[in-house]
């Protein structure tokens, strides 16, 4: 039977270095006996506030002993799934990455100067699905890059839960807790699983490339899906777990946890400002975007990072218009440029030299005139 990550975000991976056979939760569960490595956690939202449509890109990318897993996004309204181009991360990274700051220090080895030795220094920035079950609707069945996703809404979790089971997905009690919100707020829930002509042959290492999907779905305030069950929330995966979330709207943005004004996101602002218009228009094509509302005009981007672990995903992270619209940067990476000055400050003690045996010499005349005018 299928493993589920129902991601606390259309979490398409969850960034755990490598996941025993018997790991619990939302985060990968490969069959017994097998291994799953996700490798990175990052999403791009970009947001069209004249038509309330949010565009959700997410690459999910693994490798290990098993394909036999899948992983649920929730949805407040029906999703366009589609590929996108995951070269927008690359682009978008491009544009928040740390400006190069060139110091020039003086080296002699003539023993006349600084004599610090050349050095750069870098910032550490922390930088194939069967029919659905009684009481669910499925709403739609497609494959996308070398993903099989069902749509599915149903009424109550138990429903969503034993379609699951039926159709090779985990299906284990934590579901309930995390499906029920999405139930009774009539959600959709996008059941993806690696399509079966991808996965290799069982005890075989092999690696599944990244598809990148985009998701498009009317809502009222885009947000991150960042709830997950109890069991996944409690993991604390070695070396931490990193969530990065690219925001493209139409001002620079901030992200909560819930509804609750009052609530907080530890996400961190490490990039702030507008796009440029060549930028923006890369990264429109690239998340396969037609006819958007914000044509004509620029939009602002928004990197955040989340290093929170474990995580508290007790609800998703919904965005809106920071109160602070000041540009934010990452410190700039500090490169020392070495300038040899054996040579001049050669010359310039020579130089220094010839000028004191002159003053000398003109000193001792004029000494030895006076001298002989004394007599």
């Amino acid at each position: 039977m299928s493993r589920v990550l129902p991601l606390a975000a259309a979490a398409l991976a969850v960034a755990l270095a490598l996941l025993p056979s018997d790991a619990p939760g939302c985060a990968v569960a490969p069959g017994k006996g097998q291994s799953v490595q996700t490798t990175g956690e990052q999403a791009v939202i970009l947001y069209d506030e004249a038509n309330r449509i949010e565009h959700f890109v997410r690459t999910a990318s693994f490798s290990g002993t098993s394909a036999d897993f899948g992983f649920l996004v929730p949805t407040p309204t029906k999703p366009e799934i589609d590929v996108a181009d995951g070269a927008i991360y690359n682009t978008l990274a491009g544009v928040t990455k740390p400006r190069v700051e060139v110091r020039k220090v003086k080296k002699s080895k003539f023993g006349i100067g600084c004599g610090l030795e050349s050095s750069a220094t870098f910032a550490n920035v922390k930088t194939a699905l069967a029919p659905g079950a009684a009481d669910v609707t499925v709403v739609e069945q497609k494959r996308v890059g070398n993903l099989d996703v069902s749509v599915l809404q149903a009424d109550t979790p138990k429903a969503i839960r034993d379609w699951l089971g039926k159709n090779g997905y985990d299906d284990r009690p934590e579901l309930t807790d995390w499906l029920k919100p999405y139930a009774e707020g009539k959600w959709f829930i996008s059941a993806f699983k690696i399509a079966a002509d991808v996965a290799s042959k069982p005890n075989q290492v092999y690696a599944v490339a990244g598809t990148t999907v985009r998701m498009s779905f009317a809502t009222d305030r885009p947000f991150y899906p960042y709830r997950e069950p109890a069991d996944a929330r409690a993991l604390v995966p070695p070396g931490g777990r990193l969530l990065r979330v690219y925001m493209l709207a139409s001002t620079i943005s901030t992200g909560v946890v819930g509804l609750e004004p009052s609530s907080r996101w530890e996400g961190r602002t490490v990039w702030a400002g507008q796009l440029a218009p060549d930028v923006q228009e890369r990264a429109t094509a690239m998340a396969k975007v037609t006819n958007p509302g914000w044509a004509g005009k620029t939009l602002c981007l928004t990197e955040f990072e989340d290093h929170a672990s474990p995580r508290p995903g007790t609800d998703e992270v919904y965005f809106g218009p920071a109160v602070d619209q000041s540009p934010v940067e990452r410190p700039p990476q500090i490169v020392y440029e070495t300038i040899d000055t054996t040579s001049q400050d050669v010359m310039t003690f020579g130089g220094l030299l010839v000028v004191v045996a002159l003053a000398f010499a003109i000193g001792l005349a004029a000494l030895i005139r006076w001298m002989r005018k004394a007599i």
